[in-house]
């Protein structure tokens, strides 16, 4: 009853519950970057790390370009060598190779991520003409471990609270975990954490997920989530008519729906590091939105890459913070009194800027901001030791 139903189509788990889901690729290396190039053509992937995937996986290759819709999903046929051959052949370019410009290494190289896993839940074939797929909540009172799982077909396009993996008003729930998974064509988000702390997101692939993919803090209470070497390829945007959540009188829904965040937070108490964004359609990488309830910076932000953000050329909105989009990072001014520092941040081939930071005390430190229609967009904040390349090899 009350913020305790569950709808249909659901895995639900509460008072005192507990929730085991161990696959068996768990804690294998899911995703890396490409070794060498893999052109238009191409049948064959060499890769920057060894891998223990097998003919009949799922794979897919992230974007090179400014599009987020050249992501693509091929089937291994074999492994040889380190060598990936697989089908069909690739329709677009997909670049493998680190550059060196002032001495500076510049890593653009195109991610690669294996969606299988032995373990699957999913939705009912109808919910691909639906979008009304299962979904699965974590509720109070419970433990919850979940680990080389894969969703497919999951989320309820339209419904608030209705996600594929979903902590919701949960309390402190630190030594739970969500590693080593794969969410892809999910019609609403990825993984969410909402009115719940402590919580470990690990290692996790989502591809093609409408709305924001991973949510660190829904409502800005949640504190101490770590969000550590997640992937996020193709993160898409919802029709107004698919808003999930209020709207108001300028159009904008009260979670930004309109610009989805492959990261959106509504509070920076959180520790982001070591995540990849492959391809936002109208929307940001990472999305610091409003302030959340913390007077200080108790959060991390640390060694992310963002490209192929997206914001359709001539967007009336796009360059005002209530709307804006097309970019690797947006923080919101926040105005807290403590230094706030994005370190070590990658952010190339965004169609705005690789950069927005609207507020005081708020720094870049050692980022590379490349091939960007602009490198960073600045008020009252600073870059310390980073490269910015106008258009690289």
């Amino acid at each position: 009853t009350g913020s305790r139903r569950m709808g249909t189509k659901f895995l639900g788990v509460m008072d005192g519950g507990r929730l085991e889901l161990h696959g068996a690729r768990a804690l294998d290396r899911n995703w890396t970057q490409l070794a060498a190039h893999a052109p238009a053509g191409a049948t064959e992937l060499h890769l920057a790390e060894s891998v223990e995937w097998v003919p009949g996986d799922q794979l897919v290759i992230a974007p090179s370009g400014f599009d987020p819709t050249e992501a693509e999903e091929v089937t291994v046929i074999a492994v040889t060598d380190g060598m990936i051959s697989f089908a069909p052949p690739l329709q677009h370019d997909h670049w493998g190779e680190l550059q060196t410009i002032g001495g500076h290494s510049i890593d653009q190289r195109a991610e690669v991520a294996c969606l299988t896993r032995n373990i699957l839940i999913q939705g009912d074939a109808a919910s691909s003409i639906s979008d009304f797929g299962g979904h699965l909540m974590i509720g109070p009172g419970t433990t919850a471990h979940i680990e080389g799982v894969e969703f497919k077909r999951m989320g309820q396009k339209g419904h608030a609270g209705r996600y594929p993996i979903h902590w919701h008003v949960s309390g402190d729930r630190l030594g739970d975990y969500a590693r080593g998974n794969s969410i892809h064509h999910s019609y609403h988000r990825a993984i969410v954490v909402h009115g719940t702390s402590g919580v470990l997101v690990e290692n996790n692939i989502s591809y093609d997920v409408w709305s924001h993919a991973f949510v660190p803090a829904e409502d800005g209470s949640e504190i101490g989530n770590r969000f550590i070497g997640n992937l996020a390829v193709l993160t898409r945007q919802l029709a107004i008519s698919d808003y999930a959540f209020p709207v108001s009188a300028a159009g904008a829904s009260l979670q930004s729906e309109g610009r989805p965040g492959a990261f959106w937070l509504k509070s920076p108490d959180h520790h982001v590091t070591g995540n990849h964004v492959a391809g936002v359609v109208e929307g940001m990488g990472f999305l610091y939105d409003g302030p959340g309830a913390s007077p200080v910076w108790r959060g991390e932000f640390s060694d992310n890459t963002a490209h192929a953000c997206f914001a359709s050329p001539g967007t009336p909105a796009s360059r005002y913070p209530g709307l804006t989009k097309g970019y690797g990072l947006f923080m919101e001014g926040h105005g807290l009194p403590e230094e706030i520092v994005f370190r070590g941040f990658n952010a190339y081939k965004n169609s705005l800027s690789g950069v927005w930071l609207e507020g005081a005390n708020q720094h870049l430190e050692s980022v590379s901001l490349t091939d960007n229609r602009t490198g960073a967009i600045l008020f009252q904040s600073s870059i310390r030791n980073g490269v910015i390349v106008g258009q690289t090899g």
